[in-house]
């Protein structure tokens, strides 16, 4: 949550994508404070992106329910989350790019 303040007070949106991805990944749900510093809508996308990473373990994941998989399943969710973060902060820049003309 710090280096996405912290990008948002430096404006340097390339750390945006890094940390909304750990707040996708990280095994704590994310927190009501949380959420009222990003705001409703961002937060609800991330929620979004948490709960569609969850892909279905492989047979070796011997404990997927409590968020302990093996490398192959934590490697393909962070993946997944990082390319979701992706698309969604290219469709805030076109969205706000649209609506500055």
């Amino acid at each position: 949550m710090e280096s996405i303040l912290l990008a948002r007070k430096c404006n340097v949106p390339q750390w945006l994508n890094t940390g909304y991805t750990a707040l996708c990944i990280r095994p704590e749900p994310m927190t009501v404070e949380e959420g009222a510093l990003l705001g409703f809508g961002l937060f609800a996308d991330l929620f979004r992106i948490r709960e569609t990473r969850k892909a279905t373990p492989c047979k070796s994941c011997y404990n997927w329910s409590i968020n302990i998989t093996c490398g192959t399943c934590h490697a393909a969710a962070q993946a997944t989350a990082a390319e979701a973060v992706k698309r969604l902060l290219s469709k805030d820049t076109e969205s706000t790019a649209s609506s500055s003309n």
